[in-house]
């Protein structure tokens, strides 16, 4: 760690452009959503980066402030030392507003990936809906096209492989009687009906699962919209409220009556 204020300076020089190219780079990072991984890692560097620019600032601030006190009364030198104390609490602040606001524009960031990944989610679900829509057109549209005899042919192998039927194949034999055969082929259409009737059941039921599933997505998307508007309202109120506080404090020291309640601090802290 440098210890003279010159090698501070130069520190603290370095490290803020440092500070500048992992912004830029992460600016360029961002345009590309398959590195959110290699993003993360890069916002993190950063807040550190910055985190560390604000310990330097500080540190030569106290060197400052030492190298600045005169030799005088013993008073004044409690005079001083208070003044410092202050000097330090009002730059603890402003680190901790810098890191509150550093994590509120991380969350952000956090938010609007996910936001992106549900997005995606739910043109895939929609996809898939409208891929079923149209097979289940195809394949109604395929069955009308076939003769009877392919449409029993059909029935039988669609019942064999989903076992929807347990009865015993059927004996293939010469015709004897036509009212037997007649009978046959009637029973064959009822049970034909009834598998379609079934597989179109089916696929409604699929079909209402996706829709089911697609309105989850859009509620959980609701909230992260409101999340994410909630917080940057949140940030801006606080970069807003920033110059108000210093004028406050500035007024308190020097004034120890309670502000009135006209006051334009109260009005935002009510508002808020």
């Amino acid at each position: 760690m440098p210890a003279t204020s010159e090698q501070i300076e130069e520190e603290i020089l370095k490290q803020q452009n440092l500070l500048e190219y992992l912004h830029e780079n992460i600016q360029q990072m961002r345009q590309h959503s398959n590195q959110q991984i290699l993003l993360k890692q890069k916002e993190d560097e950063m807040w550190a980066v910055q985190t560390g620019i604000t310990v330097l600032k500080r540190r030569l601030k106290n060197l400052t402030d030492v190298v600045s006190i005169p030799i005088c009364s013993k008073e004044k030198e409690i005079e001083q030392t208070n003044e410092k104390m202050e000097n330090l609490n009002f730059d603890q602040k402003l680190s901790e507003d810098e890191i509150d606001e550093t994590n509120a524009n991380l969350l952000e960031k956090q938010l609007i990936a996910s936001k992106m990944s549900l997005n995606n989610e739910i043109g895939d679900e929609k996809k898939a809906i409208v891929h079923l829509l149209t097979k289940l057109r195809e394949i109604l549209q395929l069955r009308t096209k076939l003769p009877e005899s392919e449409q029993n042919k059909l029935t039988e192998s669609q019942k064999a492989t989903n076992k929807l039927s347990q009865q015993k194949p059927v004996k293939f034999a010469l015709p004897k009687h036509v009212g037997n055969q007649t009978n046959k082929e009637l029973r064959n259409g009822e049970k034909d009906n009834t598998d379609w009737e079934q597989l179109c059941a089916e696929e409604e039921r699929k079909n209402a699962e996706l829709l089911a599933e697609l309105i989850r997505y859009r509620r959980i998307c609701s909230q992260l919209r409101a999340r994410l508007e909630y917080i940057t309202l949140l940030v801006n109120l606080e970069r807003n409220q920033q110059p108000s506080k210093l004028i406050n404090d500035s007024e308190n020291n020097n004034n120890s009556s309670a502000s009135q309640p006209g006051d334009p601090d109260n009005l935002l802290i009510t508002r808020f």
